[in-house]
């Protein structure tokens, strides 16, 4: 399970050849990387923010003059806009977006990942709603009652005295 969760975010957060300019954007530092996801996630999220609200997303990650500097290089590499005191992802980073969203998605690691995280989420639907089950017998389609589930019903009272 580890492995699985490791390789894929490992998978997730390379760099690749689909995305040069988040490469360069992100590139920059590790603090800087973590402000970029900041603002990606608020301008995913809300398509718009000002530098104050960048700000305060990123606040865990750098200063006011940090988040300025990484969104100013932003903005020179083309990545976002400016529109008087409101800041945007450009088309250029809605596309680089997709493209690595689509690589990401589609490796193997991350796809394992996914596969394991939907079995986890089967089974445990199925242990949670395993009572919910018809269990009654004179329905054609009833599962057999399970050991544990007959021997709580008592049908085995007169094995057990």
């Amino acid at each position: 399970m580890i492995a699985v969760m490791t390789n894929a975010i490992r998978a997730i957060r390379a760099p690749g050849d689909e995305s040069p300019l988040m490469n360069k954007w992100r590139g920059t530092s590790s603090k800087n990387n973590d402000i970029c996801y900041d603002i990606q996630k608020i301008l995913v999220d809300q398509q718009t923010a000002s530098l104050a609200q960048l700000t305060f997303s990123a606040e865990k990650h750098g200063s006011r003059e940090s988040v300025r500097r990484v969104v100013a290089h932003g903005i020179d590499l083309g990545l976002l806009q400016k529109d008087g005191d409101q800041f945007s992802l450009s088309e250029a980073y809605v596309n680089e977006l997709f493209d690595r969203s689509i690589m990401r998605i589609r490796h193997p690691d991350v796809v394992k990942l996914g596969m394991f995280t939907s079995a986890i989420n089967v089974v445990e639907n199925i242990i949670q709603n395993a009572d919910k089950m018809n269990k009654d017998p004179a329905h054609p389609l009833a599962s057999n009652l399970t050991l544990t589930e007959a021997i709580a019903n008592g049908d085995y009272d007169d094995e057990i005295d």
